[in-house]
């Protein structure tokens, strides 16, 4: 167990040394002018990144602060994971209104059964130390990201409905949170079932998990940004059903009606 926490301390380091190549990118690329939420989200990121290394390294740091600074950064990271599904989801929708108010009331309507499924897994299966702060934060991260990764499950397949190209940024970015809110859920599941209180092998593990899956998608983000994008056509097939064109004009004469 002793070479693991150097193992993750090392993902952590090279991770916060990313983010900051990736927001000097998205900058420099100006990506915030169509993705302002994931650029606000990365930034945050880096920033609070930082932040938390160096107060890990600072004497005058007591534990109960850096845990406060912990805690604030995952809710701000939430808030803004939320807003970035969103985000992806409009802007593919944005062109064709009347698809947008469609895909809008599925979306919300989603929303609000994962919301009840999140809730009850909250209930019906609850921490093994509800008396530490952190266990209540692996409860309450998992019941988050069980909503959100269901909330991209739905966006993925809508957007494989309507064959929106894997290599745009918008794919990209989809990907890449998709995959950190799945590691991060797998990693607060177990994290919530094990003693929080003092490290062991388990949480060991699942902080190196969490670490790497981290600096993995920071590298994917960082390829797909700097990867020419194809123009985002919707394919046109021998069925109409495909054609966001058709679609929206169908959905607007119904809604005329």
């Amino acid at each position: 167990m002793s070479y693991l926490a150097p193992l993750w301390h090392l993902f952590w380091f090279a991770r916060v040394l990313f983010l900051l190549v990736l927001l000097a990118v998205v900058i420099r690329r100006r990506s915030y002018q169509r993705f302002p939420i994931f650029v606000a989200y990365i930034g945050w990121s880096a920033f609070a990144s930082v932040a938390l290394v160096a107060m890990n390294y600072a004497p005058s740091v007591t534990g109960n602060q850096y845990l406060l600074a912990f805690l604030i950064d995952g809710a701000v990271v939430t808030v803004l994971g939320f807003a970035i599904i969103h985000e992806l989801f409009a802007a593919r929708v944005r062109p064709y209104p009347a698809l947008r108010a469609f895909g809008t009331s599925a979306f919300r309507w989603t929303t609000v059964f994962l919301l009840v499924i999140a809730v009850a897994l909250a209930w019906f299966a609850p921490s093994r130390d509800e008396t530490h702060p952190m266990a209540t934060f692996d409860v309450l991260q998992r019941t988050v990201d069980t909503l959100q990764c269901g909330l991209l499950v739905f966006l993925f397949g809508f957007w494989a409905y309507f064959r929106l190209s894997w290599r745009s940024h918008a794919f990209g970015i989809a990907v890449g949170l998709g995959t950190l809110i799945s590691v991060n859920l797998a990693t607060a599941a177990i994290r919530s079932q094990i003693e929080p209180a003092t490290p062991t092998l388990g949480s060991n593990l699942c902080t190196l998990v969490g670490e790497a899956s981290n600096l993995g998608c920071v590298l994917l983000w960082l390829a797909y940004i700097l990867s020419p994008e194809r123009p985002q056509q919707p394919v046109v097939r021998s069925l109409p059903e495909y054609d966001l064109e058709n679609w929206n004009q169908e959905l607007r004469r119904f809604l005329q009606q």
